[in-house]
């Protein structure tokens, strides 16, 4: 988003002192696994931490409505380990339910 790839963050990042690495908000789920993956291979010792959004918002008849369900986010956050992250955690549009189904789905 800002013209930093996710390897070049995770590298200053721990330059600068970072014991942990991670990326928040601003995509959904599903891209996070890509960019925890680019990160991994360019800290594989660093823990990372990923905080996503409950998908990219919508404008539906006036109100922001964040697609992603309690389900899927709990589907993808055992992608989102498999793919290195070691804390995992929501964002925008984010509910109880949601980090229900996560803890849920990494048990």
């Amino acid at each position: 988003m800002m013209g930093v790839t996710p390897a070049d963050a995770a590298k200053a990042s721990i330059e600068a002192g970072a014991h942990i690495i991670g990326t928040n908000c601003g995509n959904g789920i599903d891209r996070m696994i890509e960019i925890v993956k680019e990160m991994r291979a360019a800290a594989p010792n660093t823990p990372v931490l990923v905080n996503a959004n409950a998908g990219l918002p919508q404008n539906v008849d006036g109100v922001d409505v964040f697609p992603d369900t309690p389900e899927k986010m709990g589907q993808m956050t055992v992608e989102l380990v498999k793919a290195g992250a070691n804390i995992v955690g929501g964002c925008c549009g984010t509910t109880p339910a949601h980090i229900s189904a996560m803890k849920k789905a990494v048990k």
